[in-house]
């Protein structure tokens, strides 16, 4: 007698079935994981941009300013919506550009974050 080895068709749909009703349940919360993991990175994107400013600052003794890039991304915008990016500028030479976010929402001060040259921010 002949022994033969696999599966069968109905096994193989089964599995099948099986494999849809896990990924249907998993997708939702990768979903979930990957926004999350966006929102991070551009947080501290955000942050080391601001302690970049900041030791810009201290290290040329001048006032480098952070701001709203323009589509361009060569030089500032005033506005909240820093979704284009963002520029570390010293007067009109820009230091840093920092690229737009994708699917997110970045705001921050209309006309930038201004930073001394002793590492202070300067008051509105």
């Amino acid at each position: 007698m002949r022994k033969s080895f696999g599966f069968t068709l109905i096994e193989l749909m089964v599995t099948i079935a099986v494999l849809a009703i896990v990924i249907s349940i998993a997708i939702p919360s990768f979903s979930t994981v990957l926004l999350n993991n966006r929102v991070s990175t551009t947080a501290h994107a955000v942050q080391s941009s601001m302690q970049v400013a900041r030791s810009e600052a201290v290290k040329r003794k001048k006032i480098v300013t952070l701001c709203r890039a323009n589509s361009a991304l060569d030089e500032c915008e005033d506005g909240a919506d820093w979704n284009s990016g963002w520029l570390l500028v010293l007067g009109s030479e820009v230091l840093r550009v920092w690229q737009p976010s994708s699917g997110l929402t970045v705001t921050g001060p209309e006309k930038g974050i201004d930073f001394l040259g002793n590492g202070m921010i300067r008051a509105p």
